[in-house]
């Protein structure tokens, strides 16, 4: 679930939103835009959490990056960017955490990927007239 803070209706350059997961390890972190050119990238700074990783990573940005393959195919990186605060921090992320975050990007782009294809399997093909109802 994502509840946009800001007052702002998209992800846009300043929105700030709470994603909450209700599933796994449950909690919620703030996010906030700090750059983006729709439909190429977009990069989110993580400001703050319950799970206590804002208290362990500094300067926290995950950047979103669509690289086209063909007409009908596109590639979906996310990179991730901080620095350990302590080094308790930096033989942590060298022990699990960075492994990890690997696995939660994986989650989510596989969970894009189901939101996409399915989303898809439901549209007509364009220029096809759809039945009254």
């Amino acid at each position: 679930k994502v509840d946009l803070l800001s007052g702002n209706r998209s992800r846009e350059i300043g929105a700030r939103y709470r994603c909450i997961d209700t599933e796994g390890r449950r909690g919620s972190c703030v996010d906030e835009v700090v750059d983006c050119v729709p439909g190429e990238r977009m990069a989110t700074a993580f400001s703050e959490d319950t799970w206590g990783i804002s208290e362990m990573l500094r300067d926290f940005v995950v950047e979103t990056v669509l690289v086209p393959r063909n007409p009908r195919e596109t590639a979906v990186v996310l990179e991730a960017y901080y620095e350990p605060v302590s080094l308790k921090s930096k033989f942590l992320n060298t022990l699990f955490l960075r492994r990890m975050m690997k696995h939660r990007a994986n989650q989510t782009l596989e969970g894009i990927k189901r939101l996409v294809e399915s989303s898809l399997a439901y549209r007509p093909p364009r220029n096809t007239p759809v039945p009254a109802k």
